[in-house]
């Protein structure tokens, strides 16, 4: 097993969200019984030469918020916010223990109320980041991950910023391990810190996830991703993007299944859906993905 597509799941949710919880679960239970094949997870870096490419559709729609007391109340004005957005994300094999990783994406956005509707396109934030394995065992896999977000050229002054303008640094611990021969699949943590500058919060990050092949090419991944803001921080912004905050919480339950044709191509359709937060919206997002993966050079 080597890092890839299949991305990360699992972790605690919330008694509010109940049926979430049973949702998961059942998928879990239901990855379980499929083969293990060509799982790939967060943790694995690439083989030496190779590269995987996802692009992908997104569209984040949200018509309610979370609270400072983590309740979930419409948006201010009856407002809906959009983001329609095409990413591509890309990981190369520079040798079998590092890997370099960029991703970017080009934005339309759409802040809708009672009052106006605005619109902003452009490239958002770039990332940048390489994961280094530290081991390789019968206990697993661990890596080290450095990544640096890099605003574009957009205006974050603007009436509906593509992002806050700032530059971040992140650091994550990565974690994953087969879970065959006692179940055909594989799971993973990470846990991470980001350093925000300017106004923003610095955040907790963590991410829990589960994934299998399921058989004649099927695939599922699923993962709670989630960040927790520090309090020392403003909690509310007056930003036209309310996905812009000084200090927020969000917790989310991705799902995406896909199907596979050949060694290195594949598409899949996905849905995640916040499940918990405070001081951020309460949206969700549908996804369509194409994958690729190869090598760009022979192994030396």
């Amino acid at each position: 097993m080597r890092a890839g597509w299949i991305d990360r799941c699992c972790g605690g949710i919330p008694d509010r969200a109940l049926g979430a919880r049973w949702l998961l679960l059942l998928i879990v239970a239901g990855a379980g019984l499929a083969r293990p094949d060509s799982v790939q997870a967060g943790a694995w870096t690439r083989e030496k030469g190779t590269f995987y490419n996802r692009t992908a559709i997104n569209r984040y729609v949200a018509e309610e918020e979370f609270d400072g007391q983590h309740e979930r109340q419409d948006l201010p004005l009856e407002a809906r916010f959009t983001d329609l957005n095409l990413s591509n994300y890309f990981e190369y094999g520079l040798t079998d223990r590092f890997t370099a990783i960029g991703s970017f994406s080009i934005k339309s956005l759409e802040s809708e109320n009672l009052v106006r509707v605005i619109e902003t396109k452009g490239i958002g934030d770039i990332d940048l980041a390489l994961r280094a394995r530290l081991s390789n065992g019968q206990i697993g896999v661990t890596a080290v991950q450095f990544l640096a977000k890099v605003p574009s050229a957009y205006d974050a002054d603007a009436d509906l910023p593509l992002g806050n303008g700032e530059l971040e640094f992140d650091t994550h611990l990565l974690y994953g391990r087969s879970l065959w021969p006692l179940l055909p699949g594989y799971c993973g943590l990470e846990a991470g810190y980001r350093v925000r500058g300017g106004a923003p919060a610095d955040e907790f990050r963590y991410l829990a996830e589960f994934g299998s092949d399921l058989g004649a090419g099927f695939f599922l991944r699923s993962k709670l991703d989630g960040t927790r803001g520090r309090r020392n921080q403003k909690s509310v912004d007056s930003y036209n993007n309310p996905t812009l905050r000084g200090s927020s919480d969000v917790g989310a339950l991705d799902l995406t299944m896909g199907r596979k044709f050949g060694d290195h191509l594949s598409l899949e359709a996905g849905y995640s859906a916040a499940l918990y937060g405070r001081t951020t919206t309460a949206g969700s997002t549908l996804t369509g993905g194409l994958s690729y993966s190869g090598r760009l050079r022979r192994a030396s």
